[in-house]
């Protein structure tokens, strides 16, 4: 015998909430940040080291007498070559490892929450976009390493060791860099700051994807109709409006390269008469300044690539959090309810239905059903036959089946979906219980393809399916919601004749609107509760 009692609680005390804390840095993402590092360095004194070189050599060439070693030089810039390949190498490897983990964890961890979310939750997450949008939003985040922390990380080094470089041979060019600097990074985050484009593309690209979706399944309807000529229109305005929507952010790019490159300039031509008329510093000390100068802000313009990354990292992350969230946030406790199982049957008392407009006063229900009978709960929309199914299904758990009136139906074949319920079904199986339901005789077969969740069945069709599979996976208890939904009175008759032919040890629990002698004769013993 089993005892059960309520359903479950508002909240789970046992769940970790470590999926809203900033992960670490792992081994893997720190090393692919030291060689990014190493390899901007490399470049950055492959560049300064050269100029000095070629100033020096010219100098040294115009100088009689000239005791200049091009040894030391000629291997320093070697070097940094060396360093830039060797280390720009590793870091593609390194740092892209490290992203296939962190997305391999995120979508791990998204997949997770997901399983654990509610029938009832679950409901207005089954649009394919919110599948679509997850996972770029997982793709984003797991590349934060790459676009945001190794640009950002790479800046702070280099330029803080770039300046330095240049104040030691100017400190008045030290002055300028530094201050350029500041002002190219500010510029780049007051501009990542202002935008709001984000969520108008996700907006725009998630109409687009529905609009074509849409297009695709309605095709060869709409082809019949001949109103395929208006269709194709209206995909491609969403399309067009889509392509807009990128030439702004191009224009908008290229609107900041064009200033980012008119600061550079400008800084550069204050560092280089900072060089030579303050620090009054020869040719070779200019073109170490000026070319090392010029690749700093170079790496400080590409920040605002990874403020713009920021943004999106951030919105990403904001959007998976929150469909999380919701998805798993307390749900309103389902009313309590005492079951008793065995193998006599159950019963069930102390479920309290509260007042509304259907009940001036509370009432509690109590039943009691053996083996092989049936519960039929009927009312009005409203007076809560649902929930009270929800209530008694969480409470069964294993022990019962439930199907609700909008249960999914997932994209494939007949036979795909009654697997669910029982992998090992032959095709005779699946045969026999399509034709009990009536099906066959529609033209459905186990290899018919059933399209995008079912559409391609009618109402009365899917219900009928999904029946079905409550029926191969053989519960103790099944519970149906509005099983006769879409159904005419003869084949309703037949689908409920089928539920008890097929499980004559099983207590069923229906909800109807209505219930009369064709509902008795097909199910035999049959206890009513009416909720008014």
């Amino acid at each position: 015998m089993t005892t059960l009692v309520t359903p479950r609680t508002a909240s789970d005390p046992h769940e970790k909430d470590r999926r809203r804390r900033p992960a670490r840095l792992s081994r893997l993402a720190l090393l692919g940040l030291a060689l990014a590092v190493l390899a901007e360095t490399g470049s950055l004194g492959l560049l300064g080291l050269s100029g000095w070189f070629i100033a020096a050599s010219a100098v040294a060439g115009a100088t009689l007498f000239s005791t200049f070693s091009y040894i030391a030089p000629s291997g320093g810039v070697r070097s940094f070559a060396l360093l830039r390949i060797g280390a720009s190498y590793g870091q593609r490897l390194v740092q892209h490892a490290a992203v296939l983990r962190v997305l391999g964890k995120i979508r791990l961890d998204f997949f997770t929450d997901a399983a654990r979310v509610t029938s009832k939750r679950a409901r207005p997450l089954r649009d394919g976009s919110v599948l679509d949008r997850a996972l770029n939003d997982t793709e984003t985040e797991s590349m934060s390493l790459i676009t945001v922390i190794s640009p950002l990380t790479v800046f702070i080094v280099t330029g803080a060791a770039s300046v330095v470089v240049v104040a030691i041979v100017s400190p008045a060019a030290g002055v300028v860099l530094a201050a350029a600097g500041i002002a190219s990074i500010l510029l780049s985050w007051n501009a990542a700051r202002r935008k709001d484009r984000e969520e108008r593309d996700e907006l725009v690209r998630a109409a687009t994807r529905a609009e074509l979706v849409t297009a695709i399944d309605a095709w060869p309807e709409l082809v019949s109709l001949g109103a395929a000529g208006r269709l194709a229109e209206r995909s491609t305005e969403v399309v067009d409006r889509l392509a807009a929507g990128q030439a702004r952010d191009l224009r908008r790019v290229s609107t900041g390269r064009t200033g980012a490159g008119a600061l550079t300039a400008v800084a550069l031509a204050l560092i280089a008469g900072a060089t030579v008329f303050v620090d009054h510093v020869g040719a070779p000390g200019v073109a170490l300044v000026v070319l090392l100068g010029m690749g700093m802000l170079g790496v400080a313009a590409r920040t605002g690539e990874a403020f713009d990354a920021l943004a999106a990292v951030r919105a990403a992350r904001n959007r998976r959090m929150s469909l999380v969230t919701t998805a798993t946030s307390p749900e309103a406790a389902l009313p309590g309810i005492s079951v008793v199982f065995d193998e006599h049957g159950m019963r069930f008392d102390d479920y309290h239905l509260p007042e509304n407009a259907f009940r001036a006063t509370e009432r509690i229900l109590s039943g009691n059903i053996s083996r092989g009978g049936a519960l039929v709960v009927t009312g009005p929309s409203g007076s809560g036959k649902t929930t009270f199914l929800e209530s008694l299904g969480e409470t069964l758990g294993t022990d019962a089946v439930q199907v609700p009136v909008d249960d999914h139906i997932f994209t494939g074949t007949v036979a795909s979906n009654l697997r669910l319920a029982l992998p090992d079904a032959d095709d005779e199986q699946l045969v026999g219980i399509l034709q009990q339901m009536r099906l066959t005789a529609a033209g459905i077969h186990p290899s018919t393809p059933i399209g995008v969740a079912g559409r391609a069945l009618s109402g009365g069709e899917q219900t009928r399916l999904r029946l079905a599979r409550a029926v191969l996976a053989e519960p103790r208890v099944l519970i149906a919601d509005e099983p006769m939904a879409g159904l005419d009175e003869s084949t309703a008759q037949t689908v409920l004749k089928t539920l008890r032919t097929s499980l004559p040890d099983a207590v069923l629990v229906l909800s109807l609107h209505y219930m009369d002698q064709s509902v008795y004769d097909a199910l035999g013993d049959v206890e009513l509760i009416h909720l008014d």
